[in-house]
């Protein structure tokens, strides 16, 4: 998974970072699939992702490295809209996106297969003008 994710962001197509608290990891965070171009198509946008370690849930940690790493994302990487996807099943993710300002798009019903089970997707989007607006009022 580390080569992965190395090779991802020497080819641009992914960034992410660790979040500490007092010396220990609380979780990963990143901006997945980014996409520039697609032939004529400009894109600029990227899948935010993220997992916190089952002790750290319910801390805010998810919230406040989700909102650092979306600020690089649409400033640093210039990106045009951001993503993100949680299981239907993870209602706490569902309130992290939500506090976050993503604006829900539809759901994905049977979209991945985990222990031999498929769950449903709820899909999630954020532009870059909607993120400047919630940081300036």
């Amino acid at each position: 998974m580390i080569t992965a994710l190395i090779q991802a962001q020497k080819a641009g197509k992914g960034f992410h970072w660790l979040a500490m608290h007092e010396e220990k990891l609380v979780g990963l965070f990143s901006l997945i699939d980014v996409r520039r171009k697609h032939r004529a198509w400009t894109w600029n946008r990227a899948e935010l992702a993220y997992w916190v370690t089952p002790e750290a849930q319910g801390h805010g940690f998810a919230t406040e490295a989700a909102r650092a790493v979306m600020d690089a994302g649409f400033t640093r990487l210039a990106l045009h809209k951001l993503i993100v996807y949680h299981a239907a099943d993870n209602p706490p993710s569902g309130r992290v996106v939500q506090k976050l300002g993503f604006r829900h798009v539809g759901d994905e019903r049977e979209a991945f297969c985990k222990h031999g089970l498929w769950h449903d997707l709820c899909h999630y989007e954020l532009l870059a003008s909607e993120h400047t607006a919630t940081q300036h009022s």
